[in-house]
């Protein structure tokens, strides 16, 4: 199954994704326009609030789309792929680098001592 890591919608009815293993791209949602729940996006300030969830992509009004269908539409499409995040080497240093002092806190391994109060 296919996961919607992001996702931005534009009040041109664009919807610009991208998924888990690196794909990305734009797919146009007007036609949709005339289809039962998603007359609501006639208004496209209701169109632009979508978001992801679930590793899908929905609407506060509860109207989902299913990821695997996006998917293919932007396979379709000539979506283009890119490194998915995290896999980047710079990104893990970066990781490892902001992390290590949560390890050591965790280990007790360079953990400080606490402080005492001075006696007055």
């Amino acid at each position: 199954m296919a996961e919607v890591l992001a996702c931005r919608a534009t009040a041109d009815y664009q919807l610009w994704l991208r998924f888990a293993d690196g794909l990305q791209g734009q797919i146009y949602c007007g036609g949709l326009l005339d289809i039962g729940a998603f007359t609501m996006w006639r208004d496209p300030r209701q169109f632009v609030r979508a978001y992801v969830r679930d590793q899908t992509v929905v609407w506060p009004a509860g109207v989902r789309l299913d990821p695997d269908v996006l998917y293919l539409e932007l396979q379709q499409n000539g979506a283009k792929r890119c490194k998915p995040p995290g896999l980047d080497p710079a990104f893990q240093r970066f990781l490892r680098a902001a992390l290590e002092p949560v390890r050591k806190r965790r280990s007790g391994k360079g953990a400080r001592a606490p402080r005492r109060r001075r006696a007055q």
